[in-house]
C-alpha cells in the first residue's frame, strides 16, 4: 500500500516570519510549500508524503531583536521539516520487519532560503536550514511484548526519512548548525539518493546530504542519469518522462508543468518534375494569445526520399520552446506528386494524289513539358493515306528516359492527339486533238488528244479517253 500527502502541487511566493522583539523568541518549521510534515504511524504504510512537487520563491525566518534566547530552526525551501515515526507492534516471539516510509521525490524548490538572528541577549542558535530541507527526520521504533503480555521499552530504532530525485536551486543565506545546500540536518547520509543542489548559487559545498553542482551542471541532462528524464527536445508523447530539461539553459522541470504544442504539417502537392513546394505547418495547443513567436530553433522538414509519383512523408523539426513552458511533438504530412501532364500530336499532312501512301511519324509536344533533363526514347505513330481524301494519324507509345536513361514514362500522364492525313485529287488537262482538210464529202475525225496541263502520277497511263 503506497499513501501520498502531497503530489502534483507547488507553491510559488514569498514565506516570511519575522519577530521584530520578544523576551524569547523561536522561529520553527518554515518552507516554500509545507512548514512541517509530521507523520506517525502505527501500522506498515510506503509512505511518499511528497511527490511531483515544486516551490519557487523565497522563504525567511528572522528574529531583529531578543531579550532572552533566540531561535531559527527547520527552515527549508520546500518543507521546513519532515518528521515521522513508526511503531512496530510485535509478540514476544514474533516481529514483522517494517520499512519504507517518509520519503520526498521527484521534487524541487528553485528558492531563496534565508535565516537569521541580529540580536539577542540569550542563547541563539540557527539550526537545520536546507534549500530543500530543513531537517529530514524519520524514527522507527520496535516494541515488542514480553510473555506476559506487557509492553517492553523500543528495543531498536532507525532513521527512515528518504529524499530521492530531488534538487535545490537558490542562494542560502545562514549561520549556524547543520546548514546544508539541499538538506540542513539528516539523520542518515543513506537517506538522500540522486539529488542535488546548485553550489554556486547557494554558496555551500557540504556533501553527504544532496551533492553540490555548479550551475553549468545543474542544466545538463548528464547530471541526471539515474531520473526519468529527457531533454525538451527529444519530448515523445508515447513515451513520457517525470522530467525534462531544457539544456543548457535551465533546470529541470516536470512534464506537468509544460503544454504540448503539437507541429502538424498541411498537405501538400507537386508535379513530377518540378521543386518541392515551400512546406509548412500548423500549430495546436498554445496559451491564451501566444503563438509561434515564442518558439526558436529553425523549423525544417525530413523529407521521405522519392521523386517517382507517389505520397511521401514529411516530418517537421527543429523548433525549440526558448521559453521553456512547452513541449513539441511533430505530426507528418504528406506530399503528394502527382503525374505530369503532357499532351502529344501526331504531325498532320498533306499532298496531291500520286498513288502512293502519305505517312509521316513526327509528332510535337502541343501541351505541358517534359521533365529537366529527360527526352523522348520514342514515339510510335501509324497513319497512311493513299487514295484521295483524309484519315487518322495516330501518336501512341511514347517512352520517356531520364538523363541516366532510365524509363521514367510512368510518372506521365500524355495525352495524344491525332493529326490528319489528306491526300487531294491530281489536276489534269486533257485537249484534244486540233485537225483539218479539204472537203471531200467524208467525215473529218481525230482521236487524239494530250495533256495541256497536270501529269499523270508515276507508273500511272490512260486507259482510254
Amino acid at each position: 500500500m503506497v499513501n501520498t500527502y502531497m503530489e502534483y502541487s507547488y507553491a510559488s511566493g514569498n514565506v516570511e516570519a519575522e519577530i521584530e522583539s520578544a523576551n524569547d523568541a523561536s522561529i520553527r518549521f518554515l518552507g516554500g510549500l509545507a512548514g512541517l510534515i509530521d507523520v506517525a504511524l502505527e501500522e506498515h504504510l510506503e509512505l511518499v508524503p511528497v511527490a511531483n512537487c515544486f516551490a519557487e520563491g523565497s522563504v525567511k525566518g528572522h528574529i531583529d531583536s531578543s531579550e532572552g534566547e533566540a531561535n531559527v530552526e527547520c527552515i527549508g525551501g520546500l518543507v521546513g521539516k519532515l518528521d515521522g515515526y513508526l511503531i512496530a507492534n510485535g509478540s514476544y516471539d514474533n516481529f514483522d520487519d517494517y520499512h519504507d516510509y517518509g520519503e520526498i521525490t521527484d521534487s524541487y524548490a528553485r528558492v531563496d532560503v534565508t535565516a537569521g538572528i541580529e540580536d539577542a541577549s540569550g542563547d541563539t542558535k540557527i539550526w537545520g536550514v536546507g534549500g530543500l530541507i530543513g531537517s529530514l527526520e524519520g524514527t522507527h521504533y520496535e516494541r515488542q511484548s514480553d510473555q506476559y503480555g506487557k509492553w517492553r521499552e523500543p528495543i531498536h530504532w532507525f532513521a527512515y526519512g528518504q529524499v530521492s530525485n530531488c534538487y535545490s536551486a537558490g542562494s542560502l543565506d545562514a549561520e549556524g548548525y547543520e546548514i546544508g545546500g539541499l538538506i540542513g540536518s539528516v539523520i542518515s547520509v543513506d537517506s538522500v539518493s540522486s539529488s542535488y543542489y546548485d553550489q554556486d548559487l547557494s554558496g555551500q559545498d557540504d556533501t553527504g546530504k544532496g551533492e553540490p553542482k555548479t550551475t553549468a551542471d545543474m542544466q545538463k541532462i548528464v547530471t541526471f542519469t539515474d531520473w526519468d528524464i529527457a531533454k525538451t527536445t527529444d519530448y515523445d508523447p508515447d513515451d513520457e518522462k517525470v522530467w525534462y530539461i531544457y539544456q543548457g539553459h535551465d533546470y529541470p522541470k516536470f512534464l506537468w508543468q509544460y503544454d504540448v504544442v503539437t507541429v502538424t504539417k498541411e498537405e501538400s502537392t507537386k508535379e513530377y518534375g518540378d521543386a518541392d513546394p515551400k512546406f509548412s505547418v500548423t500549430y495546436d495547443g498554445f496559451r491564451g494569445d501566444e503563438d509561434e513567436d515564442v518558439l526558436g530553433g529553425e523549423l525544417a522538414f525530413d523529407r521521405e526520399e522519392g521523386e517517382d509519383v507517389g505520397e511521401y512523408q514529411v516530418t517537421p523539426e527543429g523548433l525549440i520552446s526558448t521559453c521553456n513552458t512547452y513541449l513539441l511533438t511533430y505530426e507528418e504530412g504528406m506530399l503528394t506528386i502527382t503525374a505530369r501532364s503532357l499532351e502529344i500530336t501526331a504531325s498532320s499532312d498533306s499532298k496531291v494524289y500520286d498513288g502512293t501512301a502519305l505517312e509521316n511519324a513526327g509528332y510535337e509536344i502541343t501541351d505541358g513539358t517534359l521533365a529537366g533533363g529527360q527526352s523522348f526514347d520514342s514515339v510510335t505513330v501509324t497513319g497512311s493515306q493513299t487514295d484521295v481524301g483524309s484519315s487518322a494519324n495516330k501518336a501512341s507509345s511514347a517512352v520517356i528516359t531520364d538523363d541516366e536513361d532510365v524509363d521514367v514514362t510512368t510518372n506521365y500522364d500524355i495525352t495524344y492527339v491525332d493529326g490528319t492525313l489528306t491526300v487531294t485529287v491530281r489536276t489534269l488537262e486533257i485537249t484534244a486533238s486540233s485537225d483539218s482538210k479539204v472537203y471531200d464529202g467524208t467525215a473529218l475525225e481525230n482521236a487524239g488528244y494530250e495533256i495541256t496541263d497536270g501529269t499523270l502520277a508515276g507508273g500511272q497511263s490512260f486507259d482510254s479517253v
